[in-house]
């Protein structure tokens, strides 16, 4: 660098410092997309699952009471009502366990769950239609010992994998969420690091330039002074 001219000092410490800003501008669009990736994936896959894993969950459960109520309704019109609400409720859990499967994109884990709630789903709905004829059969007590033996247990089995699919959503939420935050708190901290680093090059560039140009000109001053002087002393010897 004792050998570069004053212009190539100033370009190669610009150049230095547009590098940097490049290198910022790259890792920040890198970043950036990262972040951009985990958030489409939380609002289109893993929002999407855990509404429609709690919607299965709710609507599973009312139908699973208004059938109950429905043994032991005091009239046939209040007992017909309890039915027809109860598969309103079967009918909205399909249409929830269908759009939740839609959003299962390769997740081995997520779809072993959910092919195991189709599993013991059928059971139980098979049960459940046994049950609704006993109990427009009005033979209460044949329907009441389904339930015990039968509809229960197959009951308790769909709603505990039903609890499973919506923790395990839960989890994955959470962890996307959290993926999202680190991905965000790296982009701040490498900005960061790389700004600083800048910043530090820049000023040792400057001093280094500043120095160098000063020697090169007090050079340059100290060769004119030398050659005045020389001319000078010539000149008086004449």
């Amino acid at each position: 660098m004792n050998n570069w001219t004053i212009g190539k000092r100033i370009i190669f410490s610009n150049g230095a410092l547009i590098a940097l800003l490049l290198l910022i501008s790259v890792l920040c669009t890198i970043s950036l997309r990262e972040i951009e990736h985990k958030s489409n994936d939380l609002r289109e896959n893993e929002v999407p699952s855990m509404s429609n894993a709690s919607e299965m969950t709710s609507q599973m459960l009312r139908g699973y009471l208004r059938t109950i109520v429905a043994i032991n309704a005091p009239t046939p019109e209040l007992r017909d009502v309890n039915i027809a609400k109860g598969q309103d409720n079967v009918d909205k859990a399909t249409e929830a366990i269908n759009a939740y499967e839609k959003t299962i994109f390769g997740n081995e884990e997520d779809q072993r769950n959910f092919d195991e709630i189709k599993k013991r789903r059928a059971a139980y709905a098979h049960a459940r239609g046994e049950l609704v004829e006993l109990i427009k059969a009005d033979k209460k007590q044949e329907a009441n010992a389904f339930v015990f033996s039968t509809m229960e247990p197959l009951y308790v089995a769909y709603r505990d994998q039903m609890l499973l699919l919506l923790k395990w959503n839960e989890n994955a939420t959470a962890q996307a969420a959290k993926e999202m935050s680190a991905s965000a708190a790296q982009t701040l901290t490498t900005t960061l690091a790389i700004a600083v680093a800048s910043l530090a090059i820049g000023l040792v560039l400057a001093i280094v330039i500043i120095r160098s140009t000063n020697k090169a000109l007090t050079q340059v001053a100290d060769s004119l002074q030398a050659g005045s002087q020389e001319i000078s002393s010539a000149s008086g010897q004449v």
